[in-house]
This record gives C-alpha cells, structure tokens and sequence, in this order.
C-alpha cells in the first residue's frame, strides 16, 4: 500500500473505530474524537517531515499517528493492536511505533519512560526509527491534549514533552535515520 493511501486508510479506520465518540474536555469537548486524532496525524506528519526531510515517512508515521488511540481505546470491539497492524498493512517499525504509543494500563510515567527506553535500546535501524516516529506521534499527541489541558494535567503532559524532545531532540535538532527503501 502506498504511504499516501495508508495514511487515508488509518484516517477511515479511526472515523470507524472512534465512531460515536467525542472529546471530554478543552476547547473541542463535545466535538467527534477524531478532531483530535486528525490534528495529531497532521502535527506527526509535519514534524516527521521536517526532521527527516522525507515526504513518504511522513505520512508512513502520520499513519500510525492517525490510529494512535485505537488500540487502547477500542480493542474491546476488535480493534486490537494485531487487527490495526494487519489491516493497515504497517511495517514492522510501524507496529513496534504504535506499540510504543499505547498506553496498555501502565502509569503514565511508566509508560512515557518506555519509549525513552525504546530508544536506548534499539539495536537495528528500525527498532531506532519505531522509537523516533513513537516519539514524534506522542509528542504531536502531548502537544494537542495540552493546548487545551489545565493545571496538572497541563503539567504531566508538559513533562512528558520535555522529557520526549530532550531525548530525541525532535523540535530542536534533527537526526536523520532514514536512508530510501
């Protein structure tokens, strides 16, 4: 599948998955949930695209971005980590991606430590590339919740966006890792 139409099939999957859903709080509360998904896709992409200069990446990772809650949100009506991979046709460093930004119950600390991990550890150049698009996409996702957020929810995710660009220097100095497939 082509990046172009994976990014628009992981749109439709969330419209999908998220269907009756909407936002429970800030300036878009009422409106449909995939408002936020949508402008996180569309933040993932322009930061993936600027840091690696790659257009076809871009929207590989806008693609995860799109789905990034469907997992964790919706795996109670078979929208599981395996169906979304499978049905998306994700490459494996998209998969591990999309791994790294689901929550699956841990503690948010917990869980935004992982993928600072998921970096340390990688050992191939696409365990290095699912760590660096699961940061830019929950980076692009901090940074919507906390437009709107307040007091110490504002803070969490403030933390946890200095803690996600202090470690992979998303925002400030790019590191290209993507060499053409």
């Amino acid at each position: 599948m082509k990046a172009k139409d994976q990014f628009q099939a992981a749109k439709d999957m969330a419209e999908v998955a998220h269907e009756g859903v909407v936002r429970k709080f800030g300036d878009d509360e009422g409106m449909p949930y995939t408002v936020h998904t949508q402008r996180v896709a569309v933040r993932a992409f322009e930061i993936a695209r600027n840091y690696y200069h790659h257009e076809k990446l871009a929207y590989e990772i806008g693609a995860v971005a799109q789905v990034h809650d469907v997992p964790e949100d919706h795996s109670d009506i078979g929208y599981d980590m395996d169906r979304v991979v499978r049905d998306l046709g994700f490459l494996g460093w998209q998969g591990w991606a999309l791994c790294y930004v689901t929550k699956q119950s841990r503690p948010y600390d917990e869980f935004i430590l992982r993928l600072v991990r998921a970096l340390e550890d990688a050992a191939t150049i696409d365990q290095r590339l699912a760590a660096y698009a699961g940061a830019i996409v929950k980076y692009a996702d901090l940074e919507d919740n906390s437009s709107s957020a307040t007091g110490a929810m504002k803070a969490k995710y403030k933390l946890a966006m200095y803690i996600i660009n202090d470690k992979f220097k998303l925002i400030t100095h790019p590191i290209p890792l993507y060499r053409n497939r």
